[in-house]
């Protein structure tokens, strides 16, 4: 009975002692990786310098919203250094990914912690504020698609990748900025058919956007919008006048 006990004790410690270990900031060989906390509470990010800032100049920045899933401490770094840094890294961009602190990425709170973020950053970096974009996948492409149509001034492009369009596409839209939309044709969460049906009547009014349907890919199929991702870049650079 005693072994017993002790046992269940040492479970219990381990439960209670494991997330706040994970969530130590980490020591990362990639000098351009940081890992962040902002109060109140501990609203972490995850942030990926560019291999260089240019004296005196001013640089691009992502925000990376990611996928579905909680629990471990600094949940966004595999989206953005697995995904979205290497598929964007053309930009030079300051590239930074939160962790959701709500339900999901629509919520008042997670809304106001990206914003909060971003003039965090923004007093920090020399960031170009003519170029700012906010990217997410499934729960973080509708989180991008609500961000964008409650803080339009705050964002120059979106790109959003497998996600669900919302109810206001059928009516009007706040954003008016350049849009970039990814989804696999053979998505089971989302059905492709909903993002075209919204495409196409974003087209109709009069939006600059660019659609992708991928051939065969799935919901979970996150790697195979890397190589169309990196696209976007050269799609962000040809509407910002940059060399390609």
């Amino acid at each position: 009975m005693e072994v017993l006990i002790i046992f269940a004790l040492i479970v219990l410690l381990v439960l209670v002692i494991l997330p706040y270990w994970m969530g130590a900031p980490k020591v990362s060989k990639d000098k351009r990786l940081i890992q962040g906390v902002l109060p109140p509470g501990s609203r972490r990010y995850t942030l990926m310098l560019p291999v260089e800032i240019p004296q005196g100049g001013k640089v691009p920045l992502v925000v990376a919203l990611h996928f579905g899933g909680h629990g471990l401490p600094f949940y966004g770094e595999l989206f953005l250094t697995e995904l979205i840094e290497p598929a964007l890294r053309a930009l030079g961009a300051i590239v930074v990914a939160p962790d959701c602190p709500a339900k999901d990425w629509t919520q008042p709170a997670s809304e106001q912690w990206v914003l909060d973020l971003m003039d965090h950053l923004m007093g920090q970096y020399p960031i170009d504020l003519q170029r700012v974009v906010l990217a997410g996948y499934s729960m973080g492409g509708n989180g991008t698609w609500h961000l964008l149509d409650h803080n339009p001034e705050r964002f120059s492009a979106g790109i959003i990748m497998a996600a669900h369009p919302p109810e206001r596409v059928k009516d009007e839209l706040a954003w008016k900025g350049l849009l970039y939309i990814l989804h696999g044709r053979e998505d089971e969460l989302f059905p492709v058919v909903d993002t075209t049906r919204a495409v196409v009547r974003l087209q109709e009014r009069g939006y600059d956007l660019t659609y992708r349907i991928l051939e065969g890919v799935t919901h979970h199929q996150t790697y195979q919008f890397k190589t169309p991702l990196e696209a976007a870049a050269t799609w962000l650079q040809q509407h910002w006048g940059a060399e390609v």
